[in-house]
């Protein structure tokens, strides 16, 4: 089983206890992030708390890593490296993310014996879709951190733009959920206080012009399907294709400049291992048999199940 899986009723401690990288902070050597603002985020609160540095970063269907670090791979699969924003299907990786991993509450996953994720800690899987993590993950690790009291006024803008966490919240149709987890999971005032602000037009003046600052850092900057209620906003998400992109280090220089945290250290150059991105319907994932048996079988690396009927997987990778 994953992290505390289906234990829906759980402290920011009880979870600091059960997650090794949390307990003991200096047995990790580095993380590994995803390529968005989210996991810039999870980085810089990381880095302030841990002092843990960013040693890779995985974009779903490639791995970036330090060309100079030759024991990647093996520290890797030894459980020395966290990653972060990710949803890694491993015995022995670490990893923080909020995706749905499950098609019914009883599936056997022994890839995720290592994962920590809301989703799987509520016990919510494919036939509950509707129910799913509507946040971010720089969300989940700031409560559990108890980072919640220390946050400014624009720190709360940006985490709130975060996967558009801020349109979930405002939507007619997912803000039920995203109250619910916000009372039944949280229960944190502070969260509690930010749901009740960021439907006002104020709040989408302030996200406006946040966007425009993280603009002006040159990193690329989404377009969303969707626009927040009263301005239209869309996107503001920023994501980037190639790691050593200057941009990177404008725009973790302006994500602590707002949160007071800190900028982790990158690699300064980068190799590459190569996996495959596939999508498929669940349908047939479970016509070929139970879910662990497909994960097995065709040696996925991670996964998510982004919708009700699809599932995206990566395999390929050569040390699996």
């Amino acid at each position: 089983m994953a992290i505390l899986q289906n234990t829906p009723w759980v402290t920011p401690n009880q979870i600091i206890e059960a997650f090794s990288p949390f307990n003991n902070p200096n047995s990790i050597e580095g993380i590994i992030i995803g390529n968005d603002l989210d996991s810039l985020l999870s980085a810089c609160l990381l880095k302030f708390k841990y002092n843990w540095d960013v040693v890779g970063i995985y974009d779903l269907k490639k791995i970036w890593y330090n060309q100079e670090n030759p024991e990647f791979i093996e520290k890797l699969l030894h459980g020395k490296y966290l990653a972060v924003d990710l949803d890694i299907y491993h015995s022995s990786i670490f990893s923080i993310g909020h995706h749905i991993e499950t098609m019914t509450r009883d599936d056997r996953i022994p890839g995720h014996i290592k994962s920590l994720n809301p989703n799987l800690i509520r016990g919510i899987h494919n036939r509950e879709f509707k129910r799913k993590y509507p946040l971010g993950t720089i969300h989940f690790l700031t409560w559990i951190l108890q980072e919640t009291r220390n946050l400014t006024q624009e720190s709360k803008e940006i985490i709130w733009l975060a996967d558009s966490s801020y349109i979930n919240g405002q939507s007619h149709k997912y803000r039920p959920n995203v109250n619910d987890w916000l009372v039944n999971f949280f229960n944190d005032p502070i969260f509690l206080q930010h749901f009740n602000e960021i439907d006002d037009v104020e709040f989408e003046i302030l996200i406006r012009t946040l966007i425009e600052r993280i603009r002006a850092t040159g990193i690329h900057v989404s377009r969303g399907q969707v626009g927040s209620r009263h301005l239209n906003i869309r996107g503001g998400q920023c994501q980037f294709s190639n790691p050593s992109d200057p941009t990177i280090g404008r725009m973790l220089d302006l994500i602590c400049e707002i949160t007071r945290w800190r900028k982790p250290e990158f690699p300064l150059e980068y190799t590459q291992i190569q996996g495959v991105r596939n999508t498929d319907t669940t349908t047939n994932t479970v016509t070929r048999g139970r879910l662990d048996q497909f994960l097995t079988e065709d040696r996925v690396f991670s996964y998510a199940i982004p919708n009700g009927g699809k599932i995206n997987y990566t395999n390929g990778f050569p040390f699996i």
